[in-house]
């Protein structure tokens, strides 16, 4: 808790970085989960001021780090959303982080997982087509842009698809 109230730590905070999501997950959860292999870890996230952009930086984040993540918030129907039940798959590469720290993504059998707080857009390469899971806009090039954040932590999840594939 920050203070008496629940609230989403900074992504990256130079200036505190034990308050800080990424620094968090990078120096304390993953090196323990890297040591329990057969472990499946879940976070599990107080949020007093839920909403759904909050909860799906929850998911994300506790995906990249391959584990789970749930909200709990002061009602049952405000930890509700439909996030949960997007099903990556298995990861299909290792978790890429910005040399900065402001982002992270990685990709997964069924899609791809962004969590950016970056003030620059972020560009990732992708060499197929994608569709974002939240908006549904299709992403047909080679890349991907997720456009600058306020600094805040934001996620994206987008899903494998053939769509753009239109000979036929």
């Amino acid at each position: 808790p920050a203070g008496s109230s629940y609230e989403l730590r900074p992504w990256n905070a130079a200036d505190d970085p034990w308050n800080s999501i990424f620094h968090v997950m990078r120096e304390e959860i993953q090196p323990v989960a890297a040591r329990y292999p057969n472990v499946k870890f879940g976070h599990l996230n107080y949020i007093g001021d839920p909403s759904p952009e909050t909860i799906h930086v929850i998911v994300a984040t506790a995906q990249l780090f391959s584990g789970e993540g749930f909200a709990a918030a002061p009602s049952q129907s405000a930890e509700k959303d439909p996030i949960y039940f997007r099903i990556p798959g298995a990861p299909a590469s290792e978790r890429v982080d910005s040399a900065d720290g402001t982002a992270s993504h990685r990709f997964f059998e069924n899609g791809l997982i962004v969590v950016t707080a970056s003030k620059s857009p972020v560009i990732i390469k992708t060499g197929e087509g994608y569709r974002d899971h939240l908006s549904g806009e299709l992403h047909c090039g080679e890349t991907i842009t997720i456009p600058p954040s306020n600094g805040e932590p934001r996620a994206f999840f987008f899903d494998t698809t053939n769509d753009c594939n239109t000979d036929g």
